[in-house]
């Protein structure tokens, strides 16, 4: 790889959608799953993904791209030289009437499998930090899965750091 584009997405082309769906979908596993994803049906359990996850993460885009019209950029892609997609991040800012510290959360950080370890994942994390903070943004949250091992050194290795544990319990 001699290149890397990382751009906001700033179109809500139906094609795109399709196109971030099924890379999202295809790169994904188990180990991925989170509290996020139980609570917002994505996943059934700790270690299965809904029948309908392309769906739900079709959904997700068309809400980010189409339905909230917030002017504030919230998807990002990282593209080859042939222009193939390689690598999406997904932010968003949660509600803001409370924070007293300015801050986004990363939602979704998708690498293809092959690409892994050749420092897309790193400059995508740097290039978000860098536009989040020049747009003011003091601290960046993300959640990972319990078992996702390599995500977790690999954002540890970014400067992320532990600040919680969320448990659950099925009722």
């Amino acid at each position: 790889m001699t290149s890397l584009v990382i751009e906001w997405c700033q179109t809500a082309d139906p094609d795109l959608i399709d196109t971030l769906t099924h890379f999202f979908v295809s790169h994904i596993n188990p180990a991925y799953i989170s509290h996020s994803e139980l609570q917002s049906g994505r996943a059934i359990t700790t270690n299965e993904w809904h029948s309908n996850i392309s769906e739900f993460i079709r959904n997700d885009f068309i809400e980010a791209l189409i339905v909230n019209n917030d002017p504030t950029p919230s998807i990002a892609t990282a593209r080859d030289d042939s222009g193939a997609l390689i690598g999406l991040v997904i932010i968003s800012f949660p509600d803001r009437r409370f924070e007293h510290t300015k801050f986004a959360r990363v939602d979704d950080v998708v690498v293809s499998p092959h690409m892994r370890g050749l420092g897309v994942g790193k400059k995508l994390v740097a290039w978000i930090a860098g536009q989040l903070k020049a747009a003011g943004v003091q601290r960046l949250f993300l959640e990972s899965g319990v078992n996702n091992h390599g995500a977790h050194t690999f954002f540890k290795q970014q400067g992320f750091e532990q600040v919680s544990l969320t448990m659950m319990r099925e009722l």
